[in-house]
């Protein structure tokens, strides 16, 4: 059977003493007592929902949404006071 990486949004919240790390699109949510352990845990959360059988036919579709291509590789970067004020552009640059 095929792997196949994915990248999927999440956001995170604070509750109290807890961290809680939430993945829309998929409507899974962790918790942690860290913002990296809510991150871990929720990673852990979405690996064994999304490799159910069931799961992975019912989502099919939005799961190819979010797979890297296996040729193309990503850097993550971080950038600061940029307003996000123009449309994103698909295509090159």
């Amino acid at each position: 059977m095929a792997m196949y990486k994915l990248e999927l949004p999440i956001s995170i919240e604070r509750e109290g003493n807890w961290f809680i790390a939430i993945c829309e699109p998929f409507n899974v949510v962790s918790q942690g007592k860290s913002e990296e352990s809510a991150v871990e845990n929720l990673k852990e959360a979405l690996e064994l929902f999304l490799n159910d059988e069931d799961v992975l036919r019912q989502y099919s579709t939005k799961i190819k949404k979010f797979v890297v291509p296996k040729k193309e590789q990503y850097v993550s970067v971080e950038i600061h006071d940029w307003e996000d004020t123009a449309p994103i552009r698909s295509g090159s640059l």
